[in-house]
C-alpha cells in the first residue's frame, strides 16, 4: 500500500496540503501533501507512495497535471489520502483511475490529524511514502502573526518529522519501502521575506538525508526531491502573487513529480528538479549567505513585481 500526499508547489519548492496513500494487494503507498483551498495538488494514482491503502495506481493535480499520487495510482497502487479540505474530488479522480482510495478530512500538520489517519490505515501494510506537506508565508517576519507562522512550522518540520517516524517505523520492521519527501532549493539560501519557510526547508533537506543514512540497510529507502519555483497555487497561499517570485519562470508540476517518483523508485538519495534550479544551488555554494538573502529580497519582497 501507498501514502501519499499531493505535492504543491511552492514559491521555492513544492507546498503540500493534501495527504494522499495508495496501496495494492501486496503493496502500499501513502503520501502526505498539501491542498491549496480547491486548486492544488491532488493525489492520483494506484501506485502512490505515502500512507498505505489497497491496491495500485497513480495520479495527482486538479488542475489535470498529474501528480506523484497519479503516478502511483498508474502504477496500481490503491491510495489513502488526507487533507484538512474536501476530498471528494480528489477520491473521484484517484478511483476514475482505478485505484481503491481510502479519504481523510483531517489536517496533518496536528498530532490528532496523524492519529485519524493512522487509525484509517489500520494495520495494512505501507509499500512507499510520499512526504510531501508544505506550507509557505511571505512577508516579512516581524509582520507575520504569530500563529501563522507557527502553523509553517507545523506543517514542513512537525508534520513531516512526525509522519516519517510513524510510518518508517512499520517499513523499518517490514524490512522494505520507499518514502519520497519533498525539500527545496530554498533550504540553500536564507529566505528574506519567507524566512521562516526556507528554514523549514533547509531542515527537510537535512532531515531526509540522515534518516536516509540511518535506513541504509533496514530495506527502505529514503529519497528528497527538491524543486524550485513550481506552476501550483502556493503563491497565492502564501500571499505572496504580488512578488517577482510569482511573476517569473516556474516549472511545471507535472514534471517535478515525475523527476521525484523516478528517483524515488531508483533509490537515489536525492534529486534537483531543472538544470535552472541546480544552476542556481551551484552558484548558492559559492557566495556568501548575506548576498543570498539579499538577492532574495530582491524577488520575495511584497509588491517587487511591480518594481
Amino acid at each position: 500500500m501507498c501514502v501519499a500526499e499531493p505535492a504543491v508547489a511552492d514559491a521555492a519548492g513544492i507546498a503540500a496540503s493534501i495527504h494522499a496513500a495508495t496501496c495494492r494487494a501486496r503493496r502500499c503507498a501513502i503520501a502526505r501533501q498539501a491542498l491549496p483551498a480547491a486548486t492544488a495538488a491532488l493525489p492520483g494514482d494506484r501506485h502512490a507512495h505515502a500512507y498505505p491503502s489497497f491496491r495500485h495506481r497513480h495520479r495527482r493535480f486538479v488542475r489535470h497535471r498529474p501528480g506523484t499520487g497519479k503516478l502511483a495510482a498508474s502504477d496500481g497502487y490503491d491510495l489513502l489520502i488526507a487533507a484538512d479540505r474536501p476530498l471528494a474530488q480528489a477520491s473521484a479522480m484517484l478511483q476514475g483511475l482505478g485505484a481503491q482510495v481510502t479519504a481523510v478530512e483531517t489536517d496533518l500538520a496536528t498530532p490528532g490529524g496523524l492519529r485519524e489517519l493512522l487509525a484509517a490505515l489500520d494495520t495494512r501494510s505501507v509499500d512507499a511514502l510520499f512526504a510531501n506537506a508544505g506550507h509557505g508565508l511571505g512577508g516579512a517576519f516581524l509582520d507575520q502573526q504569530p500563529q501563522q507562522i507557527q502553523h509553517v512550522i507545523d506543517t514542513n518540520v512537525s508534520g513531516t518529522v512526525a509522519l516519517l517516524h510513524a510510518i518508517g517505523n512499520r517499513m523499518r520492521t517490514a524490512g522494505r519501502g520507499r518514502i519520497l519527501i519533498t525539500g527545496s532549493i530554498a533550504g540553500f539560501e536564507p529566505g528574506s521575506y519567507q524566512a521562516v519557510y526556507n528554514a523549514t526547508k533547509a531542515f527537510v533537506d537535512s532531515f531526509a538525508l540522515a534518516v536516509r543514512d540511518e535506513l541504509k540497510d533496514s530495506g527502505v529507502t529514503v529519497s528528497c526531491l527538491m524543486p524550485g519555483v513550481t506552476d501550483t497555487d502556493f503563491f497565492e497561499r502564501a500571499g505572496m502573487l504580488d512578488t517577482k517570485l510569482a511573476a517569473g519562470r516556474k516549472m511545471d508540476p507535472a514534471e517535478v513529480a515525475r523527476i521525484g517518483y523516478d528517483a524515488m523508485n531508483r533509490g537515489e538519495a536525492d534529486v534537483i528538479a531543472g538544470w535552472r534550479n541546480k544552476l542556481e544551488v551551484a552558484m548558492a555554494s559559492l557566495t556568501s549567505d548575506e548576498r543570498l538573502a539579499a538577492k532574495h529580497a530582491k524577488v520575495a519582497r511584497p509588491g517587487s513585481a511591480r518594481q
